[in-house]
């Protein structure tokens, strides 16, 4: 998309810029581009323009994060994003974020639990894990494993025993804890 001189002084007005636009190149950072986008018209070629310009200068996982959550679904965009968002991310959280925008059963989903595993410190986080892994998976498995190993109250032995195979042994350790 052309940036036009009246696309321009549109632009420079959310800013409250007055100015005489003298070259073919508006350089804004990628938070004035969200303010733009932000207060352009809903169906607009500013607001298009601004989400170009926003996915181009995006370098963090919450820029990716902006520029996935208001980008139309299907789009390139939204799929780049999601790409680089599996790439910048480095908390569970963030591979939470991850798994949550993937699409169900694809690599990216699969990568984020995976992913998720390696920043596990608590039992809730391998609980999240459990309940958004493949059900027979061999990562839910291990989840279960790993939920047995940081339970320590009577409500996560419960919920590690109401969701062991019946006779496993992480079931009759469960049962040993709640009793």
């Amino acid at each position: 998309m052309e940036i036009t001189l009246e696309l321009k002084k549109t632009i420079l007005s959310f800013f409250g810029i007055i100015i005489e636009v003298k070259t073919t190149n508006l350089e804004l950072s990628f938070g004035q581009w969200f303010i733009v986008w932000n207060n352009a018209p809903s169906v607009s070629d500013v607001r298009k323009l601004a989400l170009q310009k926003m996915s181009e200068l995006a370098q963090t996982f919450d820029q990716w994060l902006i520029v996935w959550n208001n980008t139309p679904s299907g789009s390139d965009v939204e799929e780049l994003a999601l790409q680089k968002m599996s790439e910048l991310a480095q908390t569970f959280g963030q591979w939470l974020t991850v798994y949550g925008n993937a699409h169900s059963g694809s690599d990216v989903e699969e990568l984020a639990l995976q992913k998720m595993s390696e920043f596990i410190q608590t039992f809730n986080q391998w609980l999240t894990v459990y309940d958004n892994a493949s059900s027979g998976s061999d990562f839910r498995k291990l989840a279960l494993q790993k939920m047995s190993e940081f339970a320590q109250t009577f409500d996560q032995w419960l919920t590690v025993y109401d969701n062991a195979p019946s006779g496993s042994d992480v079931r009759k350790l469960a049962l040993e804890k709640i009793q």
